[in-house]
């Protein structure tokens, strides 16, 4: 059986309704599995800057009253 024929065969998302769900599902979870690497560096840069802003401490001498 050709992975085809399966794919014409089973393109009614009525009487497939189970198959078309986790169809939905592997999507969204290999598109979050993608993204994964993006957002452990987004997590470290942000790590990164908030360490730097506490260690340099900033001067706000502007906003004071």
């Amino acid at each position: 059986m050709s992975s085809s024929w399966l794919r014409e065969n089973t393109r009614d998302t009525e009487k497939f309704r189970i198959l078309f769900n986790e169809n939905i599902a592997y999507g969204y979870y290999r598109n979050l599995l993608a993204l994964k690497p993006y957002g452990i560096v987004l997590n470290l840069l942000t790590i990164a800057a908030a360490a730097a802003i506490i260690y340099y401490k900033p001067d706000f001498a502007c906003c004071r009253g």
